[in-house]
Formats: C-alpha cells, sequence, structure tokens
C-alpha cells in the first residue's frame, strides 16, 4: 500500500480486525494449554505468527504514513497529553 493513498480508518478497522483475531486464537491457546494438546497449539501457533507479522505490517503502513504528513513514525507520537 501506497502511503499517498493511506487510508487511516481503514488501516485503524484492520489492525483493530488482527488483534481482535488475535484475542481469539489466544483464547483457544490457553484452552488447549489446559487440555495438554500439543498439535492443536502448533497449529495455533503458526496462525498467531501470521496475524502478528499483518499487524506488524500495518502499523509499519501507519508509522510511514505519520512520517509523510509531518508526525515521528512511532508510538510515542500517537500519545496525548
Amino acid at each position: 500500500m501506497q502511503t499517498s493513498s493511506f487510508n487511516p480508518m481503514a488501516s485503524l478497522r484492520a489492525e483493530h480486525q488482527a488483534m481482535s483475531e488475535l484475542l481469539v486464537l489466544m483464547q483457544q491457546e490457553q484452552a488447549h494449554l489446559v487440555s495438554a494438546d500439543a498439535e492443536s497449539l502448533a497449529r495455533l501457533t503458526e496462525q498467531k505468527t501470521q496475524l502478528i507479522n499483518r499487524a506488524a505490517d500495518l502499523a509499519r503502513q501507519r508509522h510511514a504514513a505519520l512520517e509523510q504528513a509531518g508526525f515521528a513514525g512511532n508510538e510515542a507520537s500517537l500519545v496525548v497529553g
């Protein structure tokens, strides 16, 4: 995605969706840990890795768009107060 066509609301929605999906996977992981289901844990690890990578890509795009707009491209620049 080019930062010139960056849509902040769409990006934040995508980040929120990725985090929501990660939360569901972590809840499933907890259940598999309790039941000692190693096979299911291994599958969840791959899914979690993919979601974390997607969220990181979205964050990098957001940071690049912030820099292009003249702001610091990091999480600290988003803090108000």
